[in-house]
């Protein structure tokens, strides 16, 4: 019997055993999401080849994998229930990246994009089935696509399947899709010169698939996996020509999970390779996994006299903060506010006193909900029971009004002594939400008119220094480069909306002395030059300095208006326009800017280049998982002229992930390498990480390459998370924090 022909009877007999279990009733009685292990490549499988399992919804993983020649650094996410995303380096440890006399002795690297569907998900009469492919961007040199299914047994997980491509190259049969479709026969070939683009006219194709099959069986109750696979890959076709001795089709591998957070493993595979493994999860759904809080709710003093209070102002026709805060009983409400990290922009009664209402600022809470309950405490102390109603005029860091909700007193008393759910009062307040119109200063039934008693001062200004760094990952001239850095922003309010702020940096240390590419581009250098903006920086630069203000139009309409130093790169002035009605979904914005290009030095030199640029943009907010999308259009730093669309999941914690790319009208000819911009970034809340609340959050974007095409100015107050970030709209799903 001919080795090819074992091969195919081998994985017939995987496909007849999953076949056989799809028509028994499956007596697997955990859930099945939650015993998945991570491949050699990222992404679910067993060791080179994949599974059709899905991690649980929102499990992230990073996972650095040594099989021989190839070291893999994988990044994996459960971005939805069914999909399955994966960026990875691929490390070929027997090429160099670039000349000695430039990359010394730094090895290739390759970034991967990884995707994978569920499509039919498991019963007791199918199997589970999903579609997936590697390394479907860019350069391709593992380009794979493959059909998988998988069949649980107690502790046994059954997998079999097709493979296209590099990870196929066994040929076990010939392409049953060219026997639909002739498209799908042929040779594989790449036709994306400058990569970057989906190689799309490869997936799927070639005159043959081959067959891989597998199985792991976990020890029963504990963390333990052992596994077998038949190996689609001959490993004859790897790039640069690469052949490797494969003595076995079969890899043998032992994984272990501590505490559900720390994955290891061993391999022996290809016969005659030892792998090894290790990775770090979490899961971005686990509200649980954050640091415990000694943020508690604000224990107030009984002083039930803040009407009276206020009253004595109402007699007049103006007032001065000053003096109002000065009055010992509002003196001490907005102290206890402030404490609670909630500062008052203004205080208000109705003539009935049924109704107090509350100009506030949430300076601490993610959660609204977490800020208007806390709020709603002091408030309960600070005023009598004829005082019914509480209503939050919210505002933003520039004390703009970007929201109002109205609680009942007799509800927020109940849910406090746990006497009622806060998911009541949470519905009820909705409803206020899209009838409470902006508070009327005249009474009918008075002849006097009630005051709305401001008591902010002004000018206002505030200043803090942090640490910070700065990454550049993945260039020929070193794979990795950094700065540790201290920021300094410093911010002067001089009325609500009006503003001046700047920020310094100081650099500590950092490694941008070992850039040596430079640019290559057709375009204007807007972006590409980055390497001299690095290396020229002071030692103290200047990041920012600019003014702005921000105005409300309309109950929907904000407008603002800037001049300055932007950013690192560019000055100029311009302005942003944002239609956002509140309980909506969608919002507009429209912005226009002239830039000048500053020089390398960061300081107040200009180079010659200078440029118009705008984009309209429109936003939306997902009912589905909390996904956000975002569609610019516009033209860009370079004159060219496109769209940019950006897709992001906000998980249950908190933390954001998502990815963007932009479409010009240059060719891929003009870009340059990678053929069009793109990204992918996360956003991970500080509170997860701190034993106190706090609105902050660390960020990183990462590009694959720094170019001119499709680069936007950096915004640093934008309109949008400006006026819609600290709105209610979220108040039923975080209805539990307002008895936090």
């Amino acid at each position: 019997m001919s080795c090819s022909l074992l091969r195919q009877r081998i994985a017939v007999m995987m496909l007849a055993l999953i076949g056989a279990n799809a028509f028994a009733v499956d007596p697997w009685s955990a859930k099945i999401g939650t015993r998945t292990t991570l491949s050699d490549h990222g992404g679910v499988g067993l060791l080179q080849m994949p599974t059709a399992r899905m991690a649980p919804d929102g499990e992230f993983a990073i996972t650095v994998t040594r099989v021989d020649s190839y070291d893999r650094y994988s990044f994996t996410l459960q971005a939805l229930k069914s999909f399955e995303f994966v960026f990875r380096y691929n490390s070929l440890n027997d090429h160099l990246y670039g000349p000695r006399d430039f990359s010394g002795d730094l090895t290739y690297k390759d970034r991967g994009f990884d995707v994978k569907f569920r499509l039919v998900e498991e019963s007791n009469f199918w199997p589970e089935i999903a579609v997936g492919a590697r390394d479907f961007l860019g350069t391709g040199l593992f380009s794979s696509e493959y059909f998988v299914a998988s069949k649980r047994y107690y502790d046994w997980d059954f997998s079999a399947g097709l493979m296209w491509g590099n990870i196929g190259g066994r040929t076990d049969l010939n392409n049953p899709l060219g026997s639909i479709l002739s498209r799908f026969n042929g040779d594989r070939v790449n036709t994306g010169r400058f990569g970057g683009e989906a190689n799309g006219n490869t997936w799927f194709k070639g005159d043959h698939a081959s067959l891989f099959a597998g199985v792991s069986y976990q020890l029963p109750n504990q963390p333990i996996w052992l596994m077998a696979e038949y190996d689609a890959n001959d490993y004859q076709r790897e790039p640069f020509g690469d052949r490797f001795t494969v003595n076995s089709p079969m890899n043998l591998g032992i994984k272990y999970r501590y505490n559900n957070w720390l994955d290891l493993g061993l391999s022996y595979e290809r016969g005659d390779t030892l792998g090894l493994s290790i990775g770090v999860r979490t899961n971005f759904m686990d509200k649980t996994r954050s640091i415990p809080k000694f943020d508690a709710p604000p224990s107030p003093t009984a002083q039930p006299n803040l009407q009276t209070a206020v009253y004595q102002f109402t007699a007049q026709t103006a007032q001065d903060a000053a003096s109002v805060v000065s009055h010992p009983q509002i003196a001490a409400l907005k102290a206890q506010l402030k404490l609670a990290g909630l500062d008052i922009e203004s205080i208000y009664f109705d003539k009935q006193g049924k109704r107090l209402t509350l100009e506030l600022q949430n300076k601490r809470y993610r959660s609204t909900s977490r800020a208007i309950g806390r709020a709603a405490r002091l408030l309960l102390s600070h005023t009598r029971e004829k005082v019914l109603q509480f209503r939050f005029v919210l505002t933003n860091d520039d004390a703009l009004p970007i929201d109002d909700v109205t609680l009942m007193r007799h509800q927020l008393v109940q849910v406090l002594s746990k006497k009622l759910s806060p998911t009541v009062v949470s519905r009820y307040a909705e409803r206020e939400l899209e009838m409470v119109s902006a508070p009327d200063k005249k009474d009918a039934s008075s002849s006097v008119t009630p005051v709305m008693l401001k008591t902010r001062t002004y000018p206002d200004w505030s200043a803090s220094i942090s640490p910070a760094m700065r990454h550049n990952i993945g260039g020929p001239d070193g794979f990795y480069q950094f700065q540790v850095m201290l920021n300094a922003p410093i911010e002067l309010k001089l009325r609500p909306g009006l503003s001046l702020s700047s920020s310094f940096t100081a650099n500590v240390y950092n490694t941008f002395d070992k850039l040596k590419l430079e640019s290559d581009s057709v375009l204007p250098h807007v972006r590409s030059d980055i390497k001299h903006y690095l290396q020229q920086q002071g030692t103290v630069s200047l990041n920012s300095l600019q003014a702005d203000y921000l105005t409300q139009l309309s109950r929907s309409s904000y407008a603002r208006a800037s001049v300055g130093i932007f950013e690192e790169m560019f000055a100029g002035v311009g302005g942003e326009f944002l239609y956002a009605p509140a309980g909506k979904r969608w919002a507009l914005g429209v912005d226009a800017y002239w830039v000048k290009q500053r020089d390398y030095d960061q300081k107040f030199a200009f180079r010659d280049y200078q440029a118009n640029t705008g984009h309209a943009t429109w936003y939306h907010r997902w009912p589905w998982f909390s996904i956000n999308t975002k569609l610019s259009l516009g033209q860009y730093l370079a004159g060219d002229r496109g769209y940019t669309f950006d897709v992001s999941r906000v998980f249950d914690n908190g933390v954001t992930v998502g990815g963007f790319f932009t479409r010009t009208n240059i060719s891929a000819a003009e870009f340059g390498e990678g053929s069009f911009d793109k990204g992918i970034y996360i956003s991970v809340p500080l509170d997860l990480m701190t034993t106190r609340y706090t609105k902050n959050s660390l960020g990183m974007v990462w590009r694959p390459l720094t170019r001119d095409g499709g680069a936007m100015l950096y915004n640093r107050k934008p309109l949008y998370p400006a006026v819609t970030s600290g709105r209610a709209d979220d108040l039923f799903n975080g209805a539990l924090d307002i008895a936090d």
